[in-house]
């Protein structure tokens, strides 16, 4: 197992770290949708510079260009989070 690999102990599943980082950014957004849509005070641009960190780190760890993934707006949010969930 190499620094770039985790393991999923209960099924002994072996995922690299970009498929890693892909779940839990779809996760995040998903929670992002939900408090938005029930209403809920936080700060959109702090949580989504959060998450477009991650996706710079998600867009150089994935093995193919084809696989990138646009960072996140406020004006176009509910757009480019289909490409996550």
């Amino acid at each position: 197992m190499t620094g770039y690999q985790r393991v999923d102990e209960a099924n002994r599943h072996v995922f690299p770290d970009w498929i890693e980082l892909q779940n839990e950014i779809s996760e995040e957004i998903t929670d992002l949708m939900i408090a938005m849509d029930e209403g809920t005070d936080f700060n959109l641009t702090h949580k989504l510079d959060g998450l477009n960190e991650k996706i710079s780190r998600y867009n150089e760890a994935v093995p193919s260009v084809h696989l990138k993934k646009p960072h996140l707006t406020p004006g176009q949010l509910a757009k480019q989070a289909y490409l996550w969930v």
